[in-house]
């Protein structure tokens, strides 16, 4: 099994791990508009297209596997669990956030959703794996 097929996957979680990884101090230098619950949104989009490129790295067009879509729900949910633990225990400057943890949870079951959706109305987007 070839890695490179699943770039999109491997990058998208390496950034997911950069921007978990931040120090606090440096996240207050960064200008925000005044959104409520800010961080709760890009967690939940930072979940939703994890999953999304897991879902197309991993699923095939024509036949999506139920066991598939639960493991990729689990690495989502546990990747997401890791990086809390770690901002509570090992990065600089950051917590840990039951409320983040279900931000992710939530961007990637309305990813997973969503992708399955669109393949039981038989939209095409040129994404899936022949």
């Amino acid at each position: 099994m070839r890695l490179v097929k699943y770039w999109k996957s491997i990058l998208w979680t390496v950034i997911v791990f950069v921007l978990s990884s931040v120090s606090g101090n440096d996240l207050n230098k960064i200008p925000t508009f005044d959104i409520p619950h800010l961080d709760k949104i890009v967690h939940f989009v930072m979940y939703f297209v994890l999953s999304f490129f897991l879902f197309i790295d991993f699923t095939k067009r024509d036949n999506i596997k139920t066991t598939i879509v639960f493991y990729i729900l689990l690495f989502s949910f546990l990747y997401g669990v890791s990086m809390e633990f770690m901002q509570e225990y090992v990065f600089e400057k950051r917590s840990a956030s039951i409320f983040d943890t279900l931000a992710n949870l939530s961007g990637s079951i309305v990813s997973i959703l969503l992708l399955t959706i669109f393949y039981k109305m038989d939209i095409r987007f040129n994404l899936w794996k022949k």
